[in-house]
């Protein structure tokens, strides 16, 4: 609450569940809107080439020149993605909040859009990211904090904090937990 709402821009960004834009900007032009915190007089040449690294990040380079509002759902939260990236693109202590950011994604482009945040979150940045997804949580989250009726009921890394009994009691199905096939972490069934 003590820093400037231009100082907290800098190093907190968040990507809503739903990012409505009308106007017919290109894709690079909705990112740059991320550097806005950080602009003085006009964009610089430094914020387009972190806008152009930015999409590059969640592999929409392509789509730069493209009118948003054509684009479809998954490249238009692929632009959105890209645009908090470069608000926080060179902030050291970073923080990146994701709400439900796979929601109506297809497999490929939920693993994509959580790979580019595990990505950040080795950069030093601190991802918070609401998913509904257990298996897409065991696979990318380092800790999860499971909520009931907005009441938290467990934190705990994904191998400890995925049980059938924690699954159970926290979101009233039964389900199996085994071994993933490919990587150390749990895999979740409903039965």
């Amino acid at each position: 609450s003590q820093w400037s709402e231009r100082a907290r821009a800098q190093v907190l960004a968040v990507l809503p569940q739903v990012s409505t834009l009308a106007a017919e900007f290109t894709a690079l032009e909705v990112v740059l809107m991320g550097r806005t915190a950080h602009v003085t007089r006009g964009e610089s040449v430094d914020d387009y080439s972190i806008a152009r690294d930015a999409l590059a990040a969640v592999e929409a380079a392509a789509l730069e020149d493209r009118i948003y509002i054509a684009l479809s759902g998954g490249e238009q939260q692929a632009v959105q993605l890209a645009r908090v990236q470069a608000q926080i693109w060179s902030s050291p202590d970073a923080h990146l909040l994701l709400d439900e950011p796979t929601a109506n994604l297809d497999p490929a482009q939920q693993h994509r859009m959580l790979g580019v945040a595990r990505t950040f979150a080795r950069r030093g940045v601190a991802v918070l990211v609401i998913l509904h997804d257990l298996n897409l949580a065991t696979q990318y989250a380092d800790s999860v904090l499971v909520l009931k009726q907005g009441r938290a009921t467990a934190y705990d890394p994904p191998n400890e904090i995925f049980t059938a009994e924690t699954i159970h009691s926290s979101f009233g199905f039964r389900a199996l937990v085994v071994p993933h096939p490919s990587r150390p972490v749990p895999l979740i069934v409903p039965e």
